[in-house]
């Protein structure tokens, strides 16, 4: 149950707006509003927080500098970042699992953030390192991307994934070590974080890494062929773009 709100922003209307959403849906809860990192940790240590709203840049640091100086012990609430980034900013945080608010707030992407809070565990320190990083040398292509199935988190180099295949409202992500993880979001979802990366959906059911590609075979009405040999299905209507692909490699 969401009981204790943090909203860490350095501008007072942006706590406001957000405020003003969060008693939509959470309209009994405290809410506890800090325009600093000093502030926020005296929240954090005198109040058991269950979800906060970090702005990324504040005054003087960022939300990633206030969870780094949380106590660990205390680091056991729900995280949604508030960010006005560009679009790889965007990519930063759906390669790393984490939920995220673009500035101008827009109401049908807060309540949907909302709505999945309530299954989300608090930010594990893989997914956090790896987003500092990233935000750290954004002229570089994000290089990894974390996977959390129901027993971990893992760190996964993008070039080390084979294919991902649709498992209902699941997706099995096979690497290079032939080793897979069932990860409780759609291919979908995955397919367009991955898009940019040289990753195809060859089929409904699979995106694979063109990277890895090894043939196209013609028999049994044509198949791909993956480096570890995997045979992946081509759909009729996609052959002719991925033959239009494979000709710009």
């Amino acid at each position: 149950m969401i009981e204790n709100i943090l909203v860490l922003d350095d501008e007072e209307n942006a706590r406001l707006t957000v405020k003003s959403y969060i008693l939509r849906k959470f309209d009994k809860a405290q809410i506890h509003e800090a325009g600093d990192i000093e502030t926020a940790l005296e929240i954090v240590k005198r109040n058991q927080i269950d979800l906060a709203f970090l702005d990324i840049h504040l005054g003087n640091g960022t939300g990633f500098d206030f969870l780094n100086q949380v106590p660990p012990a205390l680091l056991i609430f729900k995280v949604i970042f508030v960010s006005a980034h560009d679009e790889f900013g965007v990519k930063a945080f759906k390669y790393n699992a984490l939920d995220y608010i673009l500035k101008p707030i827009n109401p049908i992407e807060f309540n949907a953030a909302l709505k999945k809070v309530e299954n989300q565990l608090p930010p594990h320190s893989l997914q956090l390192d790896n987003l500092q990083n990233s935000f750290k040398q954004p002229t570089q292509s994000l290089k990894k991307i974390v996977l959390k199935d129901q027993n971990s988190v893992q760190l996964v180099a993008v070039d080390d994934i084979v294919y991902c295949k649709s498992e209902n409202n699941y997706t099995t992500f096979h690497l290079k070590d032939r080793t897979s993880i069932l990860i409780s979001q759609t291919l979908k979802e995955y397919e367009q974080i991955l898009k940019d990366r040289n990753f195809f959906r060859a089929h409904r059911s699979f995106l694979i890494n063109l990277d890895l590609f090894k043939k196209y075979d013609k028999r049994d009405g044509g198949v791909i062929v993956m480096d570890d040999d995997t045979n992946i299905p081509l759909a009729r209507g996609k052959k002719e773009i991925l033959f239009q692909i494979l000709d710009k490699l």
